[in-house]
């Protein structure tokens, strides 16, 4: 409810001239630069460590990367069946694939089944944040190049894990300054969504938004479920894995769509509708998931 009250803020803002398409376009760089970096990173150096990538992971941390590669190919190629027009075939693969692991993947995940899922949450978010900043980033701009590649956000994560693996200690006031403006990245990304939403002309479901919802509620975490049951990986990363796999839209993608000018009114309808989707499909794949593995 809180996700859709920040939301709600937004739209009203945008209503009434507070915030204006300007304004928009302002804040969603000022987050490219700042503060989604330094969510990628606090989180990074918070909950990864090489101990538990090898001692409890081993392979199957391998498993998110392939499934999210697998659906992004399986996106693209339903959006050329369809015939999208080229600027909406990487947005709609991106939709497709790709999940929100860390805003409302994390929380999620841990109401639904517990603490214990937090570290495998985001072992998930090191193949998802690596994918979505290269292959997902250029998809919905459209740009290639190394200065599209190597994007503050990538380079936070980079440096996360440059630190993280090794365990090269932080220093504290490094991390609660990352850790604050971190804070900033979800309302700032919702303030977005509602903006968006209140200048849309009119508020219909493109036939790709809904692909991509069905895509991303049915075919990855099915996609998921057999990669990790073939494959062998352990019951706990199973479950999670699967119902990470089936989390709602990234919003980071509203915000690289906004920026860039490409689908930012779809981006932000199918992040809005796929949280809505979550609240219900995550706890009863969660019950499925429980009775079969």
């Amino acid at each position: 409810m809180t996700i859709f009250i920040i939301a709600a803020v937004g739209w009203m803002a945008a209503k009434r001239g507070y915030i204006t398409e300007a304004f928009d376009q302002a804040l969603v760089k000022l987050a490219l630069v700042t503060v989604i970096p330094a969510l990628v990173f606090h989180s990074t150096v918070a909950y990864i460590s090489i101990e538990f990538i090898t001692e409890k992971l081993g392979f199957s941390i391998l498993l998110p990367a392939l499934t999210i590669c697998a659906g992004y190919a399986a996106g693209r190629a339903l959006a050329r069946v369809m015939r999208l027009p080229v600027n909406e075939r990487g947005v709609m693969s991106v939709l497709f694939s790709m999940s929100n692991t860390m805003f409302i993947g994390l929380p999620l995940c841990v109401s639904v089944f517990g603490e214990w899922t937090a570290p495998y949450v985001m072992s998930y978010m090191l193949s998802n944040t690596l994918i979505f900043w290269t292959l997902g980033s250029l998809s919905i701009s459209g740009k290639a190049g190394v200065r599209q590649v190597f994007s503050p956000p990538l380079i936070a994560f980079l440096a996360g894990l440059a630190v993280a693996l090794p365990s090269i200690p932080v220093p504290d006031f490094v991390m609660e300054a990352a850790r604050i403006l971190a804070g900033m990245a979800t309302p700032v990304a919702l303030l977005v969504v509602g903006g968006v939403l209140a200048r849309m002309e009119r508020p219909r479901v493109p036939k790709m938004v809904t692909v991509s919802l069905i895509g991303r509620f049915t075919f990855m975490p099915a996609l998921t479920f057999a990669a990790c049951y073939l494959l062998g990986a352990s019951n706990e990363a199973t479950v999670v894995y699967t119902a990470v796999s089936a989390m709602p839209v990234m919003n980071q993608a509203v915000l690289v769509a906004r920026v860039h000018g490409n689908c930012a009114e779809e981006t932000a309808q199918a992040f809005t509708l796929s949280v809505l989707c979550a609240l219900a499909v995550v706890p009863l794949l969660g019950l499925l998931i429980g009775g079969i593995v």
